[in-house]
């Protein structure tokens, strides 16, 4: 079966068919027929008060045009010319005047018609256009669609989240009874988090040794294991560095220097805010379109909470692991992350009303829509009012705004009502990478009455 596509300038009517011409014809014998029978001597009804006759060419001229018009027209301007030049019908005189204006009123007549049928016809196929263009865009509605339900049953189903996969890393890291080498236990938990987050499809994790060099030996191996030289570009210039190194961005420059990283694209280290490194990170495959700046800074990013992780589960640090500590900790990670990678960053306080069932409702929402990067404290201040720390890595002013609208949202469907009409007590900071983690914690203890 063929199908043809129909053209929209088909339905047009003043298409000349033989129907049309036929109907032309019909109606411009059938008013001198009608007007012989009510009157023999005055067919054309010349001697009637109002001129009947100029329906039979005005009729044709409406309805197909100027063409039906002029040729109706002609038709009787020579049946009256051919009564009056043999006698047929008694005529004294040819009514000049008479088929002269009837010849110029058709014409008139049948131009305006042929001028809106123009602009009909122009109509028709722009409509005919408009909902071509419609029909795609509903096709690719409802492709996009069932796009968008096919990810969020996805979405639903699974079991992990960011957040979720950096807790169960320190667990599993916390948990481990020799603290010796804690890095080549949760090395395939790294690759792990890397590989769904961040795209990268192969991968090897290459511990330090004390004399700064990798061992050429990987401890976690994310598709095909590769024995590195200790000399590769990228991987002297991550721990040179202490910094996220790529092919694209540091060694572009240098043809030599390109052949030498062995296929290499991207090398991290894994190292804590005090620049302890316990590992590299090396990337040989990862989608094209993932390999971009904001990609790579977040692997940097996910990177560095990872060595603090190592570093705390190693007991590297001197302070304790109270909430205050910790927290203080993270902040310090993120300041140095917004001040080295440029990662807008915010610091959100939210003093939480005074009504405890209230209060505790809204803390638990709020807490249950972190992030894997974001972390909180929760104290009391003077007024016995909770007070949460919220610190919220990769969220500008702008990015904060929609998150409040959400909450908003959750809150008037939990509690009745909005983030306005609760009384938060909101204090906001975007960092700039030069405060200093104590003042900030302090300034905002003063400004919510904390002890």
């Amino acid at each position: 079966m063929r199908l043809t596509r129909k053209n929209p300038q088909a339905n047009i009517i003043r298409v000349a068919s033989s129907v049309a011409w036929a109907e032309t014809l019909l109606i411009t014998f059938s008013v001198p027929l009608m007007g012989y029978f009510l009157n023999k001597d005055d067919p054309f009804f010349l001697s009637y008060p109002f001129p009947w006759l100029l329906f039979a060419s005005l009729l044709p001229a409406i309805r197909y045009g100027f063409s039906h018009g002029f040729a109706s027209a002609m038709i009787l301007i020579s049946l009256i010319t051919i009564a009056w030049r043999f006698e047929i019908v008694p005529i004294s005189e040819f009514p000049t005047s008479y088929t002269l204006g009837l010849l110029v009123l058709t014409m008139l007549m049948g131009e305006f018609t042929d001028m809106w049928l123009r602009k009909l016809g122009k109509q028709e196929v722009i409509t005919h256009a408009q909902k071509k263009r419609l029909d795609e865009f509903t096709r690719n509605y409802q492709l996009l669609k069932v796009s968008h339900d096919r990810l969020e049953n996805r979405l639903a189903s699974g079991t992990n989240s960011l957040r979720d996969a950096l807790v169960s890393l320190k667990l599993k890291a916390n948990n481990i009874e020799d603290k010796s080498n804690v890095l080549s236990k949760v090395a395939s938990n790294i690759l792990a988090i890397l590989a769904d987050y961040s795209y990268v499809q192969s991968a090897n994790i290459y511990p330090l040794q004390s004399s700064n060099e990798v061992k050429t030996k990987p401890v976690a191996t994310l598709g095909k294991a590769v024995i590195i030289d200790s000399s590769n570009p990228l991987i002297l210039k991550a721990i040179e560095t202490g910094h996220l190194v790529s092919v694209n961005n540091e060694l572009k420059t240098n043809d030599d220097k390109l052949q030498q990283t062995n296929n290499l694209l991207v090398a991290v280290p894994i190292s804590d805010i005090e620049g302890h490194i316990w590992g590299v990170v090396a990337i040989q495959e990862m989608p094209f379109v993932a390999f971009h700046n904001e990609n790579l800074q977040l692997i940097a990013v996910l990177c560095g909470h990872i060595g603090d992780q190592i570093s705390h589960a190693e007991n590297r640090y001197s302070f304790t692991s109270s909430e205050s500590s910790t927290f203080l900790h993270f902040l310090e990670r993120t300041i140095f992350d917004r001040k080295q990678f440029k990662i807008e960053t915010i610091l959100l306080v939210l003093t939480l009303p005074e009504d405890s069932m209230l209060s505790e409702t809204i803390k638990t929402m709020l807490l249950a829509q972190m992030r894997g990067l974001d972390r909180a404290w929760v104290r009391k201040n003077t007024e016995n009012r909770s007070v949460v720390f919220l610190l919220m890595p990769l969220t500008s002013i702008i990015e904060f705004e929609g998150y409040k609208n959400r909450m908003s949202h959750l809150f008037k469907e939990r509690t009745g009502k909005s983030w306005g009409d609760l009384e938060i007590e909101t204090n906001l900071r975007e960092l700039t990478g030069k405060e200093n983690s104590t003042n900030m914690i302090q300034d905002l203890c003063r400004v919510t009455r904390i002890d």
